[in-house]
């Protein structure tokens, strides 16, 4: 079992780590400035402070160490330089120091930004020239720099807004969608957008296959925020609380700091999902695979290893025909779309909200208790229905929604 390290852990990425990695197999620390969770696992420690920080290091003597701790608030470091350069890249020189001297077999890795280039083209490349233009640019940087100059093992990951579980960006225009309020989207200003469960997943390939050096892990998908905000906002159909306008002139968002990270699909080939399947396996209605294999062949992503499944059928729509229009009071259902494209309304009958999505084949949708579903057959279409406790033909677990 692995000992794994992480700075920033009450922050969103760290702690969304924390916990991915220990339900993973890894024996967990954290390390904050604040503990909000009161964690035993998260110690108090300021990676500012040299001696405190050699301490704990020195304790817990970790075989990786992820440094995910600093300031992101674009607009916070253009106002505020001193305590940016002093909280990320003094804070990454305590940390190589501590390596250095009380554990040198520590593999680092660090959480970087595509903010390190000028965002005038985007597309960039782990070969692309860095060019930053904001503060919090600058700062990441210099942290990469302070970290290929030393002599501690490392990976440096640069990635691009992280969504799902929350996050920035997306929690900002989920939260505004789910109390019917309008929000502008800019249109000009572009990035690859990266869902955090396939960062982890990545994250853990990357640890297993000991990868080194630099990668790319982001998004495959360029969109701008006005085109992510409509897709966050479709599986509500709340698409007209979305207007689009341009960045004002002193704005601090790169034009278009879009990744790309071919690279690491190549080398650690993981599964990613895009945006739109993202956003339904935030919202519980798509599993995510807990577990990959991609290869030459084709691929292996594992559905299900969780849910005691009683009964199993195999289904077939032709294009245009309409199944379900009804809920279940005690049974879990799924479904494992194996051909085709198929149109599902959700209805939950306690809250009355209503979710529209589209799943493909691969997807394995979860149908909680009490939700209305309805699937549609977009093209001709098949799949598996699996239920949590078998069909009863003569009290049948099935109810009809009467508002």
């Amino acid at each position: 079992m692995s000992k794994v390290l992480i700075t920033g852990a009450s922050g969103y990425l760290g702690f969304n780590l924390l916990n991915f990695l220990s339900t993973h197999g890894f024996d967990t620390v954290g390390l904050d400035i604040r503990n909000p969770y009161n964690l035993e696992q998260i110690h108090l420690v300021d990676i500012t402070d040299q001696s405190s920080l050699d301490e704990l290091i020195h304790r817990v003597c970790p075989d990786i160490l992820i440094h995910t701790a600093g300031i992101k608030n674009i607009e916070l470091c253009e106002k505020e330089p001193d305590l940016t350069f002093r909280t990320n890249i003094e804070a990454t020189t305590n940390i190589i120091n501590s390596l250095v001297k009380s554990s040198p077999q520590t593999k680092l890795i660090f959480i970087s930004s595509d903010y390190v280039f000028d965002g005038v083209r985007g597309n960039y490349t782990e070969s692309d020239t860095p060019n930053p233009t904001t503060v919090y640019g600058k700062s990441k940087l210099a942290a990469e720099q302070q970290i290929t100059d030393s002599s501690i093992n490392h990976l440096i990951i640069r990635t691009s807004n992280l969504f799902g579980k929350g996050g920035g960006f997306y929690g900002f225009v989920k939260q505004a969608i789910e109390h019917n309020e309008k929000l502008e989207a800019y249109s000009d200003t572009y990035f690859t957008p990266t869902y955090i469960d396939y960062f982890m997943h990545t994250i853990i390939r990357a640890i297993k296959l000991n990868t080194n050096g630099l990668l790319h892990i982001s998004g495959s998908q360029r969109v701008n925020r006005y085109q992510f905000a409509r897709l966050i906002a479709a599986i509500y159909g709340k698409e007209q609380l979305i207007t689009h306008s341009i960045q004002p002139p002193m704005g601090f968002l790169a034009k278009d700091s879009s990744l790309d990270s071919a690279l690491a699909a190549k080398t650690l080939k993981s599964y990613l999902p895009d945006i739109e399947t993202a956003i339904y396996v935030d919202h519980g209605f798509i599993t995510f695979p807990y577990f990959s294999h991609i290869d030459e062949r084709g691929s292996i992503l594992g559905s299900s290893n969780e849910q005691q499944w009683e009964e199993i059928n195999f289904i077939t729509s032709m294009k245009g025909s309409v199944r379900g229009g009804h809920y279940h009071k005690s049974c879990m259902e799924g479904i494992l779309i194996t051909e085709g494209i198929v149109a599902i309304v959700f209805r939950d009958t306690r809250s009355k909200q209503v979710y529209t999505f589209t799943a493909k084949k691969g997807s394995l949708i979860n149908i909680q208790p009490y939700v209305e579903h309805t699937f549609t057959a977009l093209t001709d279409v098949s799949w598996v229905n699996m239920l949590t406790r078998k069909f009863d033909q003569e009290f049948p677990d099935i109810y009809s929604f009467v508002e």
